[in-house]
């Protein structure tokens, strides 16, 4: 291993709102207002899923789209369980009792489902083209929640490809701005005499396309530079991950709007493949794969991750391999810096949770301007192991605690760049 410093970025929704990304408030409103409606209805099916989910819920104010995106998934997992009993277990801790109301279900279908053979109609008697004809064996029902979770996934790439999209011929992101030029300058900085480990939990490859464009060298899990030179899609390169710490990289944790689904036989088994395309991966172009999780059932596969079952999509490579370097490059980090990440995914949490237990030399540094606002503290106080290390207040905007060991910078990114 190298001698060199080691760093790690983690980078959460917050760390790109200077290159104009979406909020989670916008993102919940596209959800919301997309899709098809309830059958007899004005109201999105997603609309409905979201009134139904802040009945009688103390905590309404957290549910948000990925709250939307969780139902989907568990509607999914719902209809591809053929055990009774495992279909019971689900439908217990879901908003539908004692059966799913039949206006979510505004489809209607072509052939035969008994024979494998038929098509969808979305909505209900409606043909449209986008939709594949199944041979999958599959439900109806299970096909039509495939098939929608799909599209709001790509109503999010949509939103994303409109600051990050990066290809030979056109670019939206502003290489020119000040968040970009500060950028650079910090990351030049660091790899004088760093290797640089960059995780994000954004769907872009915005950063790794800044440190391209300064000649600085960046592995994202696939043997590329700024552009991607294959255009029928890259597969992952899983041995460098798991086996080269000592390049600098950026890896996309919960997936990027370039990742698609790539669908590969071998001794008849069918098995899906995430690549990485010249530009954003939509799921018009793909069957809506999915693979099993335990016996008899499944989740999507998409090259974006989001909703709460997080944990199910991180089976398939390369996600499983980037989750497992994040773990590793954290027990070996000298300094971690968290940016824009509000600490809502509890698999993230424990890496860094871990490395502060056995990593002993590790700071790691937050910058975050809404940390005391939304009562990030609260969260924090699980990584302190029930010892009794309170927060010190250094200045307005910068706290410490754990005597000394987490840094807590209440600013945003560009300010934080501006002063360190």
């Amino acid at each position: 291993m190298s001698k060199k410093g080691r760093i790690v970025c983690l980078f959460g929704a917050g760390a790109v709102m200077p290159w104009q990304a979406p909020s989670t408030d916008d993102i919940d409103r596209l959800i919301r207002e997309s899709g098809i409606n309830v059958k007899g209805s004005n109201t999105k099916i997603s609309e409905y899923f979201f009134n139904k989910l802040k009945e009688g819920d103390e905590n309404s104010k957290d549910i948000n789209f990925e709250s939307i995106i969780n139902v989907f998934e568990e509607l999914i997992l719902y209809y591809s369980s053929r055990s009774p009993k495992e279909k019971k277990s689900l439908i217990n801790g879901m908003l539908f009792e004692p059966k799913f109301p039949e206006s979510i279900l505004n489809f209607s279908y072509k052939g035969n489902p008994n024979k494998n053979s038929y098509q969808l109609q979305i909505p209900e008697g409606v043909d449209n083209i986008i939709i594949p004809y199944s041979y999958r064996n599959e439900v109806p029902e299970l096909l039509y929640f495939k098939f929608l979770l799909s599209l709001y996934l790509d109503q999010i790439k949509v939103l994303i490809s409109n600051y990050a999209y990066h290809t030979y011929g056109k670019s939206e992101i502003n290489f020119e701005s000040q968040s970009s030029k500060l950028f650079s300058k910090w990351m030049k900085s660091l790899n004088e005499s760093n290797i640089i480990r960059m995780y994000t939990l954004n769907y872009d490859r915005l950063f790794k396309v800044l440190m391209e464009r300064n000649k600085i060298s960046v592995f994202e899990g696939f043997d590329c530079g700024e552009y991607i030179p294959e255009p029928n899609g890259l597969k992952p390169n899983l041995m460098k991950i798991i086996n080269d710490f000592d390049c600098n990289c950026h890896y996309n944790l919960h997936g990027s709007i370039y990742w698609g689904v790539k669908t590969t036989v071998n001794y008849n088994l069918r098995k899906p493949v995430i690549v990485l395309n010249r530009g954003p991966s939509f799921s018009i172009n793909e069957y809506p794969e999915t693979i099993n999780i335990q016996t008899g059932k499944s989740t999507l596969v998409s090259g974006i991750i989001s909703g709460y079952n997080k944990l199910f999509g991180l089976s398939v490579p390369p996600f499983k391999q980037m989750h497992s370097a994040f773990d590793r490059d954290c027990l070996n980090a000298d300094k971690i810096y968290v940016i824009g990440y509000s600490l809502g995914d509890e698999h993230i949490n424990n890496s860094l949770i871990t490395a502060l237990e056995y990593n002993k030399n590790v700071e790691i540094i937050i910058v975050d301007p809404g940390f005391k606002k939304n009562n990030l503290d609260k969260i924090l106080q699980k990584f302190s192991f029930g010892n009794s290390r309170g927060f010190k207040d250094i200045s307005s905007n910068y706290t410490t605690y754990m005597n000394g060991r987490i840094h807590i910078h209440t600013i945003g990114i560009e300010e934080f760049m501006e002063n360190i």
